[in-house]
């Protein structure tokens, strides 16, 4: 017989003051519902943004109700560690997986160039949870050079780690959820990664794709992959 001691430590707590970062489009001057001490920026150009603020330690939160549209890579960072990038304000209608109606939205459709969403190589202790991403969806040229979403791990550098994707809605990209690995140290690498309760639809090629140790993968709704698989998994140990 063994025994062990679970501590959850609120994310108020973990991201306090100002390692929390809070984000409205230009215009948009109420934070009234942003948390205690965080700082409050206005931006139209989420890609930059983030790209600033989306590193070690901080919390960024998009305001709900909100759009961005960029045709450049929204977070393309290296060996992060404890990033929480969520949203703030009430949630309204949500859907059977707790998907909210007025989820920030991240809108990728105008890409006519390889774009990734979240390129998040070599990262622990990560959490992308309550966006809303759209790409292009239009495919009739047959050029897989839209958005696409991957977390990356490369040999002899950081692993992809506690790596959790939740409540994130992804329509008309390459690819919704890359849990991507170089296979040369086998399963050491990507560990207790997971996707919980998405929403994953009309892409053009392998909409999930994930390969490791202790992942899981779980209430997601997944459909219409054009030219791929909905979900592929080349290998896993301990998955659910």
């Amino acid at each position: 017989n063994s025994s062990f001691v679970i501590t959850v430590i609120a994310a108020d707590v973990t991201f306090a003051g100002t390692k929390t970062i809070c984000i409205n489009q230009i215009g948009d001057n109420d934070f009234t519902a942003a948390p205690d001490g965080a700082q409050e920026i206005n931006t139209n150009d989420i890609s930059s943004t983030m790209g600033t603020y989306a590193v070690s330690g901080n919390r960024v939160l998009l305001k709900r109700g909100s759009t961005w549209t960029t045709v450049t890579d929204v977070v393309d960072n290296i060996e992060q560690t404890q990033v929480y990038i969520g949203a703030y304000g009430v949630g309204v209608s949500p859907d059977e997986r707790g998907i909210f109606a007025n989820n920030p939205i991240i809108d990728l459709s105008a890409s006519t160039t390889t774009v990734t969403a979240f390129e998040t190589t070599r990262q622990q202790d990560y959490v992308i949870e309550h966006l809303n991403l759209i790409g292009p969806g239009n495919y009739l040229d047959g050029v897989e050079n839209y958005p696409t979403f991957q977390v990356k791990g490369i040999v002899g550098s950081l692993n992809i780690r506690r790596f959790t994707v939740n409540k994130v809605k992804m329509a008309g990209m390459i690819q919704s959820l890359q849990f991507e690995q170089n296979r040369t140290l086998e399963f050491d690498e990507n560990q207790e990664n997971s996707a919980f309760d998405c929403d994953f639809s009309d892409h053009y090629s392998n909409m999930v794709y994930a390969k490791g140790r202790h992942q899981v993968l779980m209430g997601n709704t997944v459909h219409t992959a054009i030219m791929g698989h909905c979900m592929r998994v080349p290998w896993s140990i301990f998955g659910v």
